[in-house]
């Protein structure tokens, strides 16, 4: 019974770890393309013809390392569980 429920939790610890590489991914590659507003307080990045809104982006990179590192932290509970058994 320990065995099966360690196989699983190495399954899962894997498969955290996997999608926590795609989301530090998504992060790595997320960028918001820049609309100006009236107002000001916004700042662009100029890459070749393109235009990104720093904040935004940063923003947006934010949401996708969150959901990266809580994946990873879920890769590891499970790992520890599986090494204590």
């Amino acid at each position: 019974m320990n065995e099966k429920i360690e196989l699983y939790l190495n399954w899962s610890s894997a498969l955290f770890a996997l999608i926590a590489a795609f989301f530090w991914f998504k992060s790595s590659t997320a960028k918001v393309i820049f609309v100006s507003q009236s107002g000001g307080g916004q700042i662009a990045i100029t890459q070749g013809n393109e235009k990104w809104d720093l904040i935004k982006t940063l923003v947006k990179q934010s949401v996708w390392s969150k959901r990266a590192a809580v994946m990873a932290s879920l890769a590891a509970i499970c790992q520890s569980i599986a090494l204590t058994i």
